[in-house]
């Protein structure tokens, strides 16, 4: 689905950014949008983060390598669907 096998950091954008896009589509044009936008993000992340021995595995790295990843693509999810 969002995995491609090629770039763990590549495919992590994209998961982070079809989960505020799922969110947005069910309440578009909200005042508490900016909350919800955060919630889905972090939400996926908690996702990375329980499944951090498979992504581990499937991309060949170590665990905190993955953790690295996961928290570097969640801050700049952050930053581009927050500002």
């Amino acid at each position: 689905m969002f995995f491609s096998k090629k770039s763990l950091e590549k495919d992590l954008a994209k998961m982070f950014d079809k989960c505020v896009s799922i969110t947005l589509k069910e309440i578009p044009d909200s005042l508490i949008s900016g909350y919800l936008i955060m919630g889905a993000i972090s939400d996926c992340k908690n996702v990375c983060y329980e499944s951090d021995w498979e992504l581990a595995r499937e991309y060949n790295m170590s665990i905190d390598k993955v953790h690295d990843i996961i928290d570097m693509t969640f801050n700049k999810a952050i930053k581009k669907h927050l500002n």
